[in-house]
């Protein structure tokens, strides 16, 4: 009985928002003959249970042909519920017509957000400073806003074709969208087209990036800062699922560091916004190392590779190493194939077992049907007080040390990270 009145129920709320659906459906008086009605057109279709038919419906919309047969549902089992499959394909249809609404609804913000790129000199504003890096997306330097004497960070980037140029206007509308949205992704206040380059002036994180720490410190960073580091990502990792988008390239490299204690993502190059359950993609895109199973062996992939990526930096953030150190891109595709997967090892007196379980059994697992999603980790022991002000206070206490330590010679770069 109660299985019968949830459905019942269900039913119900279902036939409740029928008029806000692309379709209507009517059930007239025959049980096995139905109205349905396109309300923006009024046009009609009237509709009956047909055994013989292939679909096991006649008279309808062609739109609704397709999807029946797509679906396979025998003849059978329509006609003991002819109404529910019509009510469950209307649902397929309608949600199919609203993702539409929301690419083209994302499209026109992206080509709002790249109206406003500026067709102007970039340093006739900005005085470049001191060059930070360089690679095969260009160059990035540490720049002063000429009339304010702010610094603040300007990425270049030269596209050399249609693609690159694709990619590089995704890059700043999503990191333009993203960063607007979460604390924990760094921003861009202005962006700049000038001799076939773009250039992206992005707040300048001062205190370098994980990558520096863990190279300067290996294996010597506390659990308590670890968890805090991995809350703060997993925050901006999360606010980006949720609205469709994937990064597809966290490294420790992308981790920027504040000597304020703000820690936030960036570099956007490879990021992408999904429209779909899954990409399906022959093109490997990423930095091997960090990359997901499904990415390196061409498998239909989502969301869930960044957790993957996410349980790659907190190996090398307890170790100090990369479990693909040294390896070729074949090896490392051989280790996929295969190998088990890298663990957080350790005696019960290194690391809680929290947070080997959180590594090892929710972010490195190579089927990503088995991955946990970020909903399932944010509620995990692990991080259960990761973000509360004594965490904080031992992350801000750690990065004072580390700042300070002679040792280090941190501040011997090119940027002074002490200013």
């Amino acid at each position: 009985m109660e299985a019968s009145f949830q459905r019942e129920e269900s039913k119900t709320q279902i036939q409740q928002t029928q008029d806000d659906f692309f379709y209507k459906i009517t059930q007239l008086q025959n049980p096995k003959e139905f109205k349905i009605e396109v309300p923006a057109t009024k046009k009609k279709y009237n509709v009956m249970v047909d055994v013989n038919s292939e679909i096991g419906f006649k008279g309808l919309p062609l739109e609704w042909e397709r999807q029946f047969k797509e679906l396979q549902i025998s003849q059978l089992e329509i006609d003991k519920e002819p109404f529910e499959y019509l009510l469950m394909v209307n649902f397929i249809i309608t949600e199919g017509f609203k993702k539409m609404q929301d690419k083209k609804t994302l499209y026109q913000k992206m080509s709002s957000i790249c109206d406003k790129i500026m067709k102007a000199d970039p340093f006739k504003y900005f005085k470049k400073i001191a060059t930070i890096g360089t690679g095969g997306f260009g160059s990035v330097f540490l720049v002063e806003h000429i009339k304010t004497r702010r610094h603040f960070a300007m990425k270049m980037i030269k596209p050399e074709d249609e693609s690159d140029l694709e990619d590089t206007l995704t890059e700043i509308a999503l990191q333009n969208m993203a960063s607007k949205e979460h604390r924990n992704i760094i921003r861009i206040y202005h962006s700049f087209e000038y001799k076939d380059s773009f250039y992206l002036v992005m707040e300048w994180m001062d205190g370098g990036d994980l990558s520096t720490m863990i190279k300067a410190i290996p294996g010597q960073i506390p659990e308590p800062v670890i968890a805090y580091i991995c809350k703060q990502i997993l925050l901006a990792i999360h606010m980006m699922h949720e609205n469709s988008q994937i990064h597809r390239d966290l490294k420790p490299l992308n981790v920027m560091l504040s000597t304020q204690g703000e820690l936030k993502i960036g570099d956007f190059g490879l990021a992408a916004q999904l429209f779909q359950e899954s990409y399906n993609s022959k093109e490997i895109k990423g930095t091997p190392k960090w990359m997901a199973p499904e990415i390196l062996l061409t498998k239909p992939y989502n969301s869930l590779v960044d957790v993957w990526s996410l349980g790659i930096i907190l190996l090398e953030l307890a170790t100090g190493n990369n479990p693909y150190k040294n390896l070729t891109l074949s090896r490392i595709m051989h280790q996929m194939r295969n190998n088990d997967p890298p663990r957080l090892k350790g005696k019960d007196t290194a690391w809680s077992k929290e947070f080997r379980h959180f590594v090892n059994k929710c972010c490195l697992v190579k089927n990503p049907v088995e991955r946990a999603d970020t909903y399932r980790l944010m509620i995990h022991p692990f991080l259960k007080n990761a973000d509360d002000e004594d965490h904080k206070d031992q992350f801000l206490f750690f990065l004072t040390e580390y700042y300070n330590n002679p040792k280090l010679k941190l501040n011997s770069t090119k940027v002074d990270l002490a200013t």
